[in-house]
């Protein structure tokens, strides 16, 4: 379990196995292994305090991380000062809270990036890191494929992984080592490339009909997307 708090003011006691431990509440994080049992837990705290718990149950950790999850646990360790971490965790707290704004794929790639984080800085027993290297061009073509023929749908990191016969966790590595962006980004980049393409090509359509069959949530997703990846704006795409 991951617990992180941007603002809090205060002392907080855990007690565990009859020893009590006397806490600062303030910005940090919390990690908490699988084998920490808490007996009583006090918060003596300012209000107005920001703060989220991530949990990690085995069926999500074996699913990303396959075989390295049957060994993966965290080193519980308190007030932890982690910048990246904890950005982290509010980015995919908030991206739940939002109601996955950009798409599945997005917050996946939090996950992903969430896990391998801790599973290299604050695993209780770290896993080797395998030496990078890149998909085979088979794999390549496969998955450009996939993506090409399902840009309109929800893709996940569990269905391209799938497709080119990796795990979830050597794929994400792979991927970034192969294309030099994650999944994600990936993925957004050759839908917005094809917007551009249907929007010379198909002057008459509407954008608003362009971003839904490029799985967009709405128009200003789309537009959004579009003006930070070319500068401009669709309408401004269209003129020229």
């Amino acid at each position: 379990m991951v617990f992180t708090s941007r603002i809090a003011v205060g002392q907080r006691w855990y007690r565990s196995n009859g020893l009590t431990r006397e806490l600062p509440c303030a910005p940090g994080l919390d990690l908490i292994g699988s084998s920490y049992e808490r007996d009583h837990a006090q918060w003596r705290c300012e209000p107005g305090g920001s703060s989220v718990c991530l949990r990690l149950p085995p069926s999500i950790v074996s699913k990303y991380l396959r075989e390295e999850g049957l060994h993966f646990d965290l080193e519980s360790k308190f007030c932890v000062q982690d910048e990246v971490l904890s950005d982290l965790v509010f980015r995919l707290a908030d991206e739940l809270r939002a109601g996955l704004p950009n798409g599945l794929l997005f917050a996946e790639g939090l996950c992903l990036s969430t896990l391998a984080w801790l599973q290299r800085h604050h695993a209780a027993r770290p896993v080797s890191q395998p030496p990078a290297r890149k998909m085979s061009l088979t794999q390549q073509s496969r998955l450009k494929d996939l993506i090409a023929s399902n840009l309109g749908e929800e893709l996940s990191v569990v269905q391209m992984a799938a497709a080119v016969g990796l795990s979830v966790s050597h794929f994400s590595v792979l991927f970034r080592h192969t294309f030099g962006v994650p999944p994600h980004r990936y993925v957004l980049q050759q839908r917005l490339d094809c917007a551009a393409q249907l929007m010379r090509v198909e002057p008459q359509r509407s954008i608003t009909d362009i971003a839904m069959s490029l799985g967009f949530s709405s128009q200003a997703h789309l537009s959004s997307a579009f003006k930070c990846h070319t500068g401009q704006s669709p309408s401004q795409w269209r003129l020229q």
